[in-house]
């Protein structure tokens, strides 16, 4: 008869006392982890480069309406860089440059 004494499950495991695999007296072990580093996992984060790519404009060469160029030097003339003008009419950068240029729009670099 074995003594009724509480061993590790690595024990009991070796002296066969605790049950076999799927019996009622089995000890539960631990879930395994993964040791592997996760070093090539990144988050999930959207970057800047990210969201350029998808806001895509969809006015491709339309004309520019006497509004939009009313609107152009009303934000040129408050100082707004070249980004947060092209992103409030909905126009590329370049084709702002190109008309700021052609009208004689000083347009501010900010450093």
């Amino acid at each position: 008869m074995k003594p009724n004494v509480l061993y590790s499950a690595a024990i009991q495991r070796r002296l066969g006392v605790g049950g076999g695999p799927g019996s009622a007296h089995e000890t539960p072990r631990p879930a395994r982890r993964d040791h592997r580093k996760k070093r090539h996992q990144r988050p999930n984060l959207k970057t800047e480069q990210d969201t350029t790519v998808t806001e895509r404009f969809e006015r491709h060469r339309q004309a520019w309406t006497a509004e939009e160029l009313q609107k152009l030097k009303l934000l040129a003339g408050k100082g707004m860089a070249l980004k947060a003008i092209s992103k409030a009419m909905t126009r590329s950068e370049e084709s702002i440059k190109d008309r700021a240029k052609l009208d004689g729009i000083g347009i501010a670099k900010l450093r």
